[in-house]
């Protein structure tokens, strides 16, 4: 366990964390102490990149950079956000984009979110592939964008979202630009899921090339704009 005393500065370029094969706890003295990306201009050198199985809690996060797009990427390593995160966001009012994978190729994904403001959530990679299956769990958190199975990398599996008391601009079971899902997917929406829309495929152009199994368990969609795929292109279980 890694119990910080005071601030700790991320930098100003990518920040990459120890590599470990066992669990890590990083958790504050404090939860108003803060792990502090202090600089980046861009989506790349303003990245933070785990280095094993990790679990964050009772810690501050806070987004410095002068970018609109800070990734943390968990990198295929299984992780918790959990109780107690405080995410404050840079002068662009963004926090980080918390992607379960990366930028890089990873063989699965398993992220879980209790806590926490965060730009984006990507159950699987940013821009880099997952060879196998993601798993996306989150309770108790606010994503000002949305929540998606990730930017451009495939996934080569299957997708499983488990979503509730969340407040989020819309999720994408697919990812947002035009690589494909090979796998199936399915989301279980809990309660107290406050979602703008949801679509059951890509953003844009890509494809679900499995089937979309969608859960309602005790949430109220009545006012949730709800589409099959993107209104621009792109395919569901073909």
């Amino acid at each position: 366990k890694v119990v910080f005393l005071s601030d700790y500065d991320l930098g100003t370029t990518v920040y990459n964390f120890p590599s470990h094969s066992f669990t890590v706890t990083y958790t504050g003295k404090t939860p108003e102490i803060a792990l502090i990306k202090t600089g980046g201009t861009d989506q790349n050198d303003a990245a933070v990149r785990l280095g094993g199985p990790s679990i964050f809690e009772y810690i501050t996060i806070k987004c410095s950079t002068n970018s609109s797009f800070n990734n943390f990427n968990c990198n295929g390593h299984k992780t918790v956000m959990g109780l107690g995160i405080t995410c404050t966001p840079n002068t662009k009012g963004k926090n980080f984009m918390l992607a379960a994978g990366g930028s890089s190729t990873c063989s699965s994904t398993d992220l879980t979110v209790l806590s926490g403001d965060w730009n984006m959530i990507y159950a699987g990679g940013y821009s880099g592939k997952v060879t196998g299956d993601a798993k996306l769990t989150v309770r108790n958190a606010t994503v000002a964008g949305q929540i998606m199975a990730g930017y451009s990398g495939a996934i080569s599996g299957s997708i499983t979202y488990d979503i509730a008391d969340v407040t989020t601009n819309g999720i994408y079971l697919g990812l947002a630009k035009t690589n494909s899902v090979a796998g199936n997917i399915t989301a279980t929406i809990g309660p107290n899921s406050n979602i703008v829309f949801l679509y059951a495929g890509n953003r844009d152009s890509g494809n679900v090339k499995g089937t979309v199994h969608v859960i309602v368990d005790r949430a109220d969609l009545s006012a949730v704009e709800l589409y099959g795929t993107s209104k621009t292109a792109g395919t569901v279980g073909k």
